[in-house]
């Protein structure tokens, strides 16, 4: 939390974007409260581990309730505003994580649930996150008030947010080998170990390839793509043979 409007709460309609409480569960009057994190850096196509975000319980005594949290649904979330309903109205994320709070007076950075499903939505669908903005919501469970920390209170207790991942490396491509097809127009590549293939096709002078996948045979159908010449991805297991990927050619067709 960076600034006065990066967190907020509301009440009935009304955003609440400079009181020193933020307030939350309870009842209808209650319906959301926002947290906005900026300068996240998540690049894109990640694996989000874990992800928390850190409270200070600014009520002073015991409480239990509970309260959903949902991710806005956009990929760069802008500020709260005093708009009517500006929390509560923002579109939220499929996924979410129910929170069932049960303090008792003395929490100082205490942390939510992990909220990675609701992380990973976002990198999902937007690639690499810069900003978040959490909207936290009532449930059915809702009973006791919670209470946290806001950063026009005290800035340096204002909540804080904790993501881990795992970058998703692209598997590295090794070269085989190449072979030629004979006069009838097979060919095979032999000791192969257990993983992942694809074979590509070169065209000789003169043809192009005929269109992949046709007619219900796919042990005799043409299985190249029609600008690369490279076959999907094939998972050979150990000790298989596969000899279901063929490459079918059609002479090119000159001016009439």
């Amino acid at each position: 939390i960076q600034s006065s409007t990066d967190d907020a709460h509301q009440e009935n309609d009304n955003v609440k974007l400079t009181d020193n409480t933020l307030k939350m569960a309870k009842d209808a009057s209650r319906p959301a409260t926002g947290f906005r994190f900026t300068g996240i850096n998540i690049p894109s196509n990640v694996t989000i581990d874990c992800a928390h975000m850190y409270w200070d319980n600014d009520n002073g005594g015991a409480n239990t309730s509970s309260v959903d949290i949902y991710a806005h649904d956009v990929a760069s979330p802008g500020t709260f505003t005093s708009t009517s309903n500006n929390i509560s109205s923002r579109p939220k994320t499929t996924n979410f994580v129910k929170f069932d709070v049960n303090w008792n007076g003395d929490e100082n950075a205490a942390p939510t649930p992990c909220l990675s499903e609701v992380v990973q939505e976002l990198v999902d669908s937007y690639g690499s996150i810069n900003e978040i903005a959490f909207v936290v919501t009532n449930n059915a469970s809702s009973t006791d008030e919670i209470k946290v920390v806001s950063y026009d209170s005290a800035p340096a207790e204002a909540a804080t947010l904790h993501i881990e991942y795992t970058p998703n490396t692209p598997p590295t491509e090794t070269f085989i080998g190449t072979t030629t097809t004979n006069s009838s127009g097979l060919y095979e590549f032999t000791g192969l170990s257990k993983g992942e293939y694809f074979v590509e096709f070169v065209l000789p002078v003169g043809y192009e390839f005929s269109p992949k996948d046709q007619g219900g045979d796919d042990a005799i159908d043409s299985d190249a793509d029609l600008v690369t010449g490279k076959t999907e991805n094939i998972d050979l297991y150990f000790g298989e043979t596969d000899l279901t990927w063929d490459a079918g050619l059609v002479p090119l067709t000159g001016p009439a």
